[in-house]
């Protein structure tokens, strides 16, 4: 949509279009850290709906497409404008949209990063007693990290939905040097989610597994 027309965007310029037309009707997305600001300005979106006679709503998109919705619901007493068919069709490789099990994207992402840790297993092949540290996408949630951590059979996988601190990192290496030590495994496999912990960043563990003597 643009000023009183409505217009068919080409496939090169969905992005820029879109961003921009978002943000002219209202439909501010901003994330920052937790927080999320969106539909800033109500009114205008009802107004944009009205004009254009809009019957129904089908955003493709992750989290926060599906908050941005909701809370387009929620003012449904506010604006009868927003009392129309609205449905999110998951997309985004995080698979954290609420009441679906798996969304557009995350499957490839997953396969990605199971391929990438047989990569370096297979190439690590005539090394001993060495750690390797993943850090996955997937913003808060840690279904990256998981599942792909069972798929490729990881020594330990950090998530934001399971809090830990310095004595499970210890707790973890010890267990994985025990291992080393009795000849069970010759090399070890971390995954840790990207926002897994503010304090305990990928760069923490590479440092402090490095502390250690595995050698």
């Amino acid at each position: 949509m643009a000023g009183l027309f409505l217009e068919e965007p080409y496939w090169v310029q969905n992005v820029h279009y879109l961003k921009a037309t978002l943000t002219r009707y209202g439909l501010t997305f901003s994330a920052k850290g937790s927080t999320i600001d969106l539909f800033l300005h109500q009114l205008q979106v009802a107004e944009t709906l009205r004009r254009f006679k809009i019957h129904g709503i089908l955003v493709i998109g992750g989290f926060e497409a599906f908050h941005a919705l909701l809370q387009l619901a929620e003012q449904r007493e506010d604006y009868p404008e927003f009392c129309i068919p609205m449905t999110v069709l998951p997309a985004t490789i995080s698979n954290n949209v609420p009441g679906t099990d798996f969304s557009l994207g995350a499957d490839t992402a997953l396969n990605e990063i199971t391929e990438i840790c047989d990569r370096i297993r297979q190439s690590a092949q005539g090394t001993k007693r060495r750690v390797f540290i993943v850090e996955t996408m997937g913003g808060y949630c840690g279904y990256l990290a998981t599942a792909a951590g069972l798929a490729g059979g990881c020594d330990a996988a950090y998530i934001h939905e399971e809090p830990f601190d310095i004595k499970d990192l210890l707790r973890d290496l010890e267990i994985l040097k025990s291992k080393m030590d009795h000849g069970k495994i010759e090399r070890g496999l971390i995954l840790r989610n990207e926002k897994a912990n503010y304090n305990y960043t990928t760069d923490f563990l590479f440092r402090y597994v490095s502390q250690r003597r595995f050698g």
